[in-house]
Formats: C-alpha cells, sequence, structure tokens
C-alpha cells in the first residue's frame, strides 16, 4: 500500500512538472513574426528574438533561390522591405519583401482592398504571384498604361541589385526586362515623354548614389545620364513641360531641375527647415510638393525657384487618397499608385 503511494505520489509530480515546463503550443498555420531588423547601409542584420515554429511546406532547393512564398497566414504588414501599388483598377499589388527568415522573397500578390479577406481582415487576396527576381526594398512604379516596374533593391543573398521586371496586370505575370545601369535600392521613378524613365537617387553596397539614369522601355535599354547635385533617397520626382524636365526634391532641403535633352540637372534653392516632401504633383503652372505632416510648398513657374506654403484648403485639395486595407489604412499617391504612408504603423519597406 505504501508503495503504491509513493508511485502515485511520483506521477502526479511528473505530470505537473511537466503541465509547467512543456513548450507553448503553436498553431500549424499560424506564422509568429516577432522580429526586429537595422537597415544601416549594406551592414544590416537580421534578429528573430523568438523565431517562427511551422513546418517547412517549400522544397529546400526553391529556399535556397528565393523561390519561397509566404503561406496562407502571410499578412503584407508584417514584412520589411515589401512594395505596394495601387493599380488602375483599384487592386493593390505587393510585392517581394523579407520573410521570416531575413531573406528577399520572389512574393507577389494581389489583394482587393474593398472585400473582407480572412480572419476578418480587409483585402481579400485575389492572386498569388513571383516576381522574375527574389528581392526587397524594391521600387515599384506604376506607369501610364497601367503596367508597374520593379527595379532594384537587396537580392536573396543580401546584395544590392541592378536588376528590373515588369509586371503585365492584364497577364498578371512578371517579365525580366534589362537590368539599371547602376545597382539601387530605395531609388526612385518619374516617366517622362515617349516612355522614359528617369531613375534617380537611393544607395548601393558602396553608398549614396548620385548617378542618374534614363530607362528607355522602348529600347529596353538604360543609361546613365548625369547625375544629381544633392544624394537623395526615395525622392520625389514631378514631371513638367510635357515631360522634358522634371522636378527632384525629397532628401535633402534643395530642390533640383533636370532637363531631358541636356541630360543635366541645375539647383533650385532650399525648401522649409525639416520639409521632407514624399508626394508632389502639377497643380495648374505650379507643383505641389507635400510630407507626411501636412505641410506643403508651391514652386512657382515658370523659373520653379520661389516656394510658397499650401494654405490648409489647398492642403485639403491635394490630400492623398486614403483607403482601407486589412486593419489599418494606407495613404495612396494617386500620381503613380505608391503608398506613402500607413496609419496605424505598418511596414511597406
Amino acid at each position: 500500500m505504501v508503495v503504491h503511494k509513493r508511485l502515485l505520489l511520483l506521477l502526479v509530480a511528473f505530470l505537473t512538472l511537466s503541465f509547467f515546463t512543456a513548450p507553448a503550443l503553436v498553431a500549424q498555420d499560424e506564422v509568429v513574426y516577432d522580429e526586429e531588423y537595422v537597415d544601416e547601409g549594406s551592414n544590416e542584420e537580421y534578429v528573430d528574438e523568438e523565431g517562427a515554429t511551422e513546418e517547412t511546406t517549400e522544397e529546400e532547393a526553391a529556399e535556397k533561390t528565393g523561390d519561397t512564398l509566404p503561406g496562407p497566414g502571410f499578412k503584407p504588414k508584417a514584412v520589411r522591405g515589401s512594395a505596394v501599388t495601387l493599380l488602375k483598377e483599384g487592386l493593390l499589388l505587393v510585392t517581394g519583401g523579407r520573410d521570416e527568415e531575413g531573406q528577399a522573397t520572389r512574393f507577389a500578390a494581389l489583394y482587393d482592398p474593398n472585400l473582407e479577406g480572412e480572419d476578418g481582415d480587409f483585402g481579400e487576396k485575389l492572386a498569388t504571384m513571383a516576381l522574375a527576381k527574389a528581392r526587397a526594398y524594391h521600387t515599384a512604379y506604376r506607369l501610364s498604361d497601367g503596367r508597374v516596374i520593379l527595379s532594384g533593391g537587396r537580392d536573396f543573398d543580401g546584395a544590392i541589385t541592378a536588376s528590373a521586371e515588369i509586371f503585365d496586370p492584364s497577364k498578371r505575370s512578371f517579365n525580366a526586362i534589362s537590368d539599371m545601369a547602376r545597382p539601387r535600392a530605395k531609388h526612385s521613378y518619374v516617366e517622362l515623354k515617349d516612355g522614359i524613365l528617369l531613375v534617380a537617387g537611393g544607395k548601393n553596397d558602396k553608398g549614396l548614389e548620385l548617378a542618374l539614369e534614363t530607362c528607355d522601355l522602348n529600347e529596353n535599354k538604360s543609361t546613365v545620364t548625369g547625375k544629381l547635385i544633392k544624394a537623395r533617397m526615395s525622392p520625389v520626382m514631378v514631371p513638367i513641360q510635357g515631360g522634358t524636365k522634371a522636378i527632384i526634391a525629397g532628401g535633402s532641403r534643395t530642390t533640383e531641375l533636370f532637363n531631358l535633352a541636356a541630360g543635366k540637372t541645375r539647383l533650385l534653392g532650399a525648401l522649409g527647415e525639416g520639409f521632407s516632401p514624399i508626394r508632389g504633383h502639377v497643380q495648374g503652372k505650379n507643383v505641389w510638393l507635400m510630407d507626411s505632416q501636412n505641410i506643403g510648398y508651391s514652386l512657382s513657374a515658370p523659373a520653379f525657384t520661389t516656394f510658397t506654403p499650401l494654405s490648409a484648403a489647398q492642403l485639403k485639395k491635394a490630400a492623398p487618397l486614403e483607403m482601407l486595407a486589412w486593419d489599418f489604412k494606407l495613404a495612396v499617391d494617386p500620381a503613380h499608385g505608391r503608398v506613402v504612408a500607413v496609419s496605424p504603423a505598418g511596414e511597406f519597406g
């Protein structure tokens, strides 16, 4: 009898200890994102404090080439370095970004922000696709014909790449095009006349990139064309005078004017202290630049060297398109569909 009591006590102690020391169970389809990224030039570091506990469903060979795509539980807001673009038909294109292991992916998906998705999220996923190349911290720019050009960013190996591709919404496919003249990340595009794109700003693996380049989509080639006066990250560019010139601002208090025919830029002047524009457009004959703090300036034609603060009424008129997607609001620059702000704070690169 004493032996039985002792065995019973030992069994109870074992079960109690097991209950308090067993690891917490995580649902198979649940991806746990508890991450910190540090982006300091080429010395980026990825830290996963708790890690993600889910089974690997992709083949190892695909994982080593950046071909893997996040699973059904993937939420774009949890990914650093992805790009979100509003297409002409009102759908959101989400591309690239880093996965839970910190590597660039070929992930691409179309969402309808007006439909409720899984688990009550806003934005039903309509299609999942694959980029031509894995990339994160890249640039996605909607062209006037509705297509989207994607380029640069960090590739699967972490290096800044010059690769580029085009998304065709009618075919829902990505096709590689000729590389940029220089590898870049966090750069900007603007569409000029005759299908010519101006590429400016950003950084490469050695530092900030000053070289400007033009991308001729008709000829499928990119060429270095002059250089910036001031280095800029993700500058705002506004085409003027029929796409023969462009205003370049952001990343510095100064603004510049690029002349396509001459292939050169000249300094226009300096904006207000602390002003950092994230979008701009032509308003009448002038150019309006706005930041994320509801502050703006009008650059007066024809010289564009006189900067006048925008009034509250003008700023309200120039407000970006807001749309509810997932569980937060997106502020979209209607000029070319780029997401310029997220509230509450989300992460799209």
